[in-house]
């Protein structure tokens, strides 16, 4: 399930200058030109309305955790943050932030990814059904 305009936890915004395009007739972003589409969430970014930060994650575990929210409806954002600090070698990490009102069901999906991947198991991707070895975060297939 993929988020829609009928989302009200978040508004949408140019990728180009940030001005907030609800309510728009034009696919075109007033302030800089910019083309949006939006059936196309690459064309635009969310905002979002409440958020709360619900996990700091290493930058790709953060960013496949954004995909699985967002490939369920639930808008987020991954915000790049500093990372821990091994010897010499400073490990990026991200904040994941969703809307307070979708906190529980972000909860539900982060906790079957953590699952999945301490059980090292097999999964099958929920977005195409193919079925993807343990060491893969993300489906090869169809990228979820």
């Amino acid at each position: 399930m993929m988020c829609d305009d009928r989302t009200h936890s978040a508004t949408i915004a140019c990728l180009g200058c940030g001005y907030v395009l609800d309510g728009l007739e034009s696919t075109q972003c007033p302030e800089c030109g910019t083309s949006f589409d939006r059936s196309d969430p690459a064309t635009f970014r969310r905002i979002l309305q409440n958020p709360m930060r619900i996990a700091r994650l290493s930058i790709g575990e953060a960013s496949a955790a954004a995909l699985a929210l967002n490939r369920m409806g639930i808008p987020v954002q991954a915000e790049p943050e500093s990372g821990r600090i091994i010897g010499h070698i400073d490990l990026p990490q991200g904040s994941l932030w969703v809307n307070r009102e979708d906190e529980e069901r972000a909860r539900v999906v982060l906790n079957e990814l953590v699952h999945r991947r301490e059980t090292r198991e097999s999964w099958t991707c929920p977005n195409c059904g193919e079925v993807l070895e343990p060491q893969f975060e993300a489906c090869w297939n169809c990228g979820a």
